[in-house]
């Protein structure tokens, strides 16, 4: 099965547009036996529920090599030296990212999406990316400490977008995309190709990622390695087929997809969306 994805300019230089991510329709066909699972509880529930504890929630990153950038969002506003917060039509063409939807309060980011249209008209969400001030390069290890609220219609997306802006001709690196209601499985991918045949390497995990996790891509000359806290969700080394690695400059995007966004992919809205879905991250790590 191959998803074409237009996309439209300007994430790099000076405008609205930020990175956008398609669907994985490989990971569909997965067997469900064959996903290993997070511990902590899952629910089926489309609708809404209260934020699960804090958990985890402020914990230090782990130990490492020093990172070259730390990003806590200890202050009430973005950095606007690093971040690109995106003003334009959403993914599905028919929502729309709004600046009003991305906001620094409590010691963390929330990406909030508002709308239960079925059809995506006049929902709003938000996205944005670490595009300014040194946060594109080739290679190295992005951490991403967060958690996503449960809610059909909104699927949360962490991933690295090529500053060419050229795709799926440079890649594109999915860290996690958590597209179903319950948020009971993580999908990582990466992207390849050309425009005319798009292609893709995809892993899945399943686990209760309304809870705290620690999303890690190591991106090396050959290889995409993917984890959620110190379980694999993709490894390129043991996929059925090689992918062809991304070797061009890429930068860290954070997004909400609105739906309905792709076949089998982000669902439509319904009723049981609650009135408002977010996505919190508490801190970035960036490494060489």
């Amino acid at each position: 099965m191959v998803f074409v994805l237009l996309i439209p300019a300007g994430c790099a230089a000076a405008g609205t547009t930020g990175p956008l991510t398609g669907p994985s329709p490989e990971v569909s066909t997965m067997d469900a036996t064959s996903i290993p699972a997070l511990p902590g509880p899952a629910t089926t529930s489309g609708g809404s529920t209260a934020p699960p504890a804090a958990t985890g929630h402020r914990t230090a990153p782990p130990a490492a090599t020093e990172p070259v950038a730390v990003e806590n969002f200890d202050g009430g506003q973005l950095d606007a030296g690093r971040w690109k917060v995106y003003d334009a039509a959403a993914t599905n063409g028919v929502s729309r990212w709004s600046p009003d939807m991305v906001r620094v309060t409590g010691g963390e980011l929330q990406i909030t999406g508002v709308g239960r249209d079925p059809t995506g008209a006049g929902n709003v969400s938000g996205g944005l990316c670490w595009c300014r001030g040194g946060g594109a390069q080739t290679y190295g290890r992005w951490q991403v400490r967060a958690r996503f609220e449960r809610g059909i219609g909104y699927g949360q997306a962490i991933l690295l977008w090529p500053t060419s802006e050229r795709w799926p001709e440079d890649g594109e690196i999915d860290i996690v995309e958590t597209p179903t209601a319950a948020k009971q499985t993580a999908d990582g991918t990466v992207h390849w190709g050309s425009s005319a045949r798009p292609e893709e390497d995809s892993g899945r995990i399943a686990g209760d990622f309304t809870a705290w996790h620690t999303y890690t891509v190591d991106w090396r000359p050959g290889s995409v390695k993917l984890s959620v806290d110190d379980r694999v969700l993709y490894d390129s080394s043991r996929g059925a087929r090689p992918a062809t690695i991304p070797s061009t400059p890429m930068s860290l995007a954070l997004q909400q997809e609105p739906g309905p966004f792709g076949t089998n992919w982000v669902p439509a809205p319904t009723s049981a969306t609650p009135a408002r879905v977010i996505m919190h991250i508490d801190w970035i790590k960036l490494y060489r």
